[in-house]
């Protein structure tokens, strides 16, 4: 089920290739600011692909044909209140242009907030919200959206869940793997919920009709893209060929009036 990490993610795609030293996902490449994971045998590693608009309007185009298309719509909580109307305008402008997609989100304050706003705007019904459990800020998604939590994961896609997860950020494996003996939800294992909920948003869950991310549009940190949860999420979509959009792509996208 896992693809080829090291493959290339799709004809559109061009990577770029760093050597990775031995240090936390959260933790910047100096050089580039883009990281993948690292590597304790520091192999040559795919780094994160610079994107041109043309490959975002290629990728829309693509996705525009595709019989139900999911697009992973979030980024960091500290958004910028100057960055907010262009968040909600092309969510608006995505939802428009591929009218049979799905949005999926995890319902954090800021990027995910605001770009569900767009959404909202449009069709409430077309958001996913992947949850790490039910109350996760309930007050804050329409009675028409879809909710799915880590908790309604059945027992037979948890590994795969698991490995996903550790192959994206091999910081955490003793975390994940202590939360997969636990079984349960505490000040020990919040983050691995949280964790397992970003894979989940992008691979899906073929038990619950959750098709995998076709597309994933960020909000990230200028500096450190890779950093925390949003990182996380970046390098899971990187792991199984889901193409990656910055803002510095998808606003200059916007401001050319493309699509």
């Amino acid at each position: 089920m896992t693809p080829n990490f090291f493959h290339s993610f799709d004809r559109i795609c061009q990577n770029r290739v760093v050597k990775i030293d031995r240090e936390e996902p959260d933790q910047a490449l100096k050089k580039t600011g883009h990281m993948n994971y690292y590597s304790k045998s520091q192999k040559m590693i795919p780094a994160v692909s610079e994107w041109s608009i043309a490959h975002l309007s290629e990728a829309i185009e693509k996705i525009r044909h595709a019989e139900a298309p999911v697009i992973l719509l979030e980024g960091v909580r500290k958004l910028p209140d100057q960055a907010r109307p262009s968040l909600v305008s092309f969510s608006i402008k995505l939802a428009n242009l591929i009218p049979n997609a799905k949005f999926r989100t995890g319902n954090a304050s800021g990027s995910d907030e605001v770009f569900s706003e767009g959404i909202k705007k449009i069709n409430p019904g077309r958001l996913q919200y992947v949850l790490p459990y039910r109350q996760m800020r309930r007050s804050n998604i329409h009675p028409q959206s879809e909710i799915l939590t880590l908790e309604d994961i059945p027992a037979s896609e948890e590994q795969t869940l698991f490995d996903q997860t550790i192959n994206a950020t091999p910081t955490y494996k003793g975390l994940i793997t202590f939360y997969a003996k636990a079984r349960k939800r505490n000040k020990y294992t919040v983050r691995a919920f949280y964790l397992l909920r970003d894979t989940l948003k992008v691979i899906g869950s073929q038990s619950l009709g959750l098709l995998p991310a076709s597309l994933g549009i960020f909000y990230a940190d200028p500096v450190n893209p890779l950093k925390g949860g949003t990182g996380h999420t970046i390098r899971v979509c990187n792991q199984n060929k889901a193409p990656v959009f910055y803002q510095e792509t998808w606003m200059e996208w916007l401001e050319n009036g493309t699509g």
